[in-house]
């Protein structure tokens, strides 16, 4: 279910509260919810809405947490928070979830999420200290790596700067004084979410880097929580190219032209508006889809989508559907282009015999390396993404890959296995090793979104696994 959450296909719907309440079901999420909107106003505490989501997130994982008597003994030399408004906000929330739920929260879970309120704070009101200042620009150059090894740019959304900020000064806070949080969703966002906890495997490598500190999976995992809100607001490729068609009055045009573009600004752009259909223009603007206001029948094969003058809230779901799958159309038309190039029947290994990951990297390094496809530090960043997390799943798959794309031309190195082996935790069978030059970098993203789709559905991995022809391999993958 995360994955509805975090990945492209559910564009936006990280601020949907239904379904971030079936992330819980060992308590009433929508209860919990509510109790929060209502201590926010009884006490005047004012939230930005888009965080409301994120705040949730955490407080889900903390609940989730006490309820199977996990507390977090949680300390700071910080001794105005139990002064703070903050602290008012989390104790009286947190007694009534207590009265609720049936069980006793102690005030060092209250002090842990008045501090998680506190950095959560307007921006306005928040003065930055010098190690704020300093995760700022640590954070400003991590986001810029990202951008440049993926081209996904999550620097434009600031809020999301901020809240990052915020949560590594808590991660900071966390290993000074050797606190460990669980994170029992920890197993979701990695296998349901590659990409994103993948993003926040970097950002935890480089912070580790510079304080001399390794991060625990569990921190990696709130990590991505934070990117993956993120993601979730602009994780489009490009935007959708659409004419509208009907003989509107002008009022009546500008309202729906502005209803379309408030709601899918990032996902649609209305590149002409017509009084009635024109194949020629349609033609000449190469649209993806119409949308009209009248019944319409032509010819050409582009999407047409009929709504009512107003736009009303059946329009806009048409319309959400629609998107969804052209999205996913085309990425699906984008990745089965570039798979088969990319899988070579040299680095195909129908047999491959060996009995560690360790050494099923190697040798499958070595070989990219004779053919001069990567040099020799990619073995070495190899390893060290294996040392961050393990790229193995609970389907019999791993998925070793660098921190950084340097590979002097794209390759997916296939291996199936003469027999499983511990992989991380999990029983592997087979390895697909990603060695992909940075002009392919559009890729990455394609491609994890095709791994969460397929290891969603146990029945395609297990036949994925045990098709060792480099040619059906690729016909099975395209067709799924």
């Amino acid at each position: 279910m995360y994955r509805d959450l975090l990945t492209s296909e559910i564009q936006g719907e990280f601020i949907n509260l239904n379904r971030l309440a079936t992330l819980y079901p060992n308590f009433n999420m929508l209860e919990i919810s509510k109790l929060f909107d209502a201590t926010l106003a009884r006490l005047d505490y004012p939230v930005r809405q888009t965080l409301i989501p994120v705040l949730l997130v955490h407080i889900g994982i903390s609940i989730d947490r006490m309820l199977v008597g996990q507390i977090v003994h949680y300390d700071t030399k910080d001794d105005t928070i139990e002064s703070s408004k903050e602290w008012q906000v989390a104790q009286q929330f947190l007694e009534e979830v207590s009265q609720l739920l049936g069980i006793t929260i102690p005030p060092c879970e209250v002090k842990m999420m008045a501090r998680l309120l506190i950095g959560y704070r307007e921006r306005d009101v928040y003065q930055a200290s010098s190690q704020q200042k300093q995760l700022e620009l640590f954070v400003k150059e991590t986001l810029e790596a990202i951008k440049d090894s993926l081209g996904i740019d999550f620097g434009e959304d600031l809020e999301f700067v901020h809240g990052l900020c915020i949560h590594l000064q808590g991660v900071l806070e966390r290993l000074e004084n050797q606190i460990h949080v669980p994170n029992l969703l920890l197993k979701n966002i990695k296998s349901q979410y590659p990409l994103v906890f993948d993003m926040a495997v970097c950002i935890a490598n480089r912070l580790s880097q510079m304080i001399g500190m390794s991060l625990s999976e569990e921190e990696v995992g709130f990590i991505a929580l934070h990117l993956g809100a993120s993601y979730a607001k602009d994780s489009h490729a490009k935007k959708q190219k659409a004419i509208l068609v009907g003989a509107l009055n002008p009022h009546l045009k500008k309202l729906v032209v502005e209803k379309i573009t408030d709601r899918f600004q990032n996902r649609i752009e209305i590149v002409s508006s017509l009084p009635y259909f024109e194949e020629s223009v349609v033609l000449e603007k190469n649209a993806d889809l119409i949308v009209s206001c009248v019944p319409l029948k032509h010819r050409l094969p582009v999407e047409t989508l009929v709504i009512t003058p107003f736009f009303n809230a059946q329009d806009e779901l048409s319309l959400f559907k629609l998107l969804n799958e052209l999205e996913k159309r085309q990425a699906n038309i984008e990745f089965n282009m570039m798979i088969g190039r990319f899988i070579d029947e040299t680095f195909f290994y129908p047999q491959l015999k060996v009995e560690t990951a360790t050494e099923a990297i190697t040798v499958m390094v070595d070989k990219l390396k004779r053919y001069s496809i990567v040099d020799d530090s990619f073995l070495e960043s190899c390893l060290q993404r294996e040392a961050c997390s393990a790229t193995s799943f609970d389907y019999s798959l791993a998925i070793p890959h660098p921190l950084v794309l340097n590979s002097r031309q794209s390759v997916i190195s296939i291996a199936h296995l003469d027999h499983p082996i511990e992989w991380g935790g999990s029983r592997v069978e087979m390895v697909m090793l990603l060695a992909l030059n940075e002009a392919d970098r559009e890729f990455m993203t394609i491609f994890f979104d095709w791994l969460a789709r397929i290891i969603s559905d146990q029945d395609s991995i297990r036949t994925l696994v045990s098709i060792d022809n480099r040619d059906q391999f690729i016909q099975y993958i395209v067709q799924h």
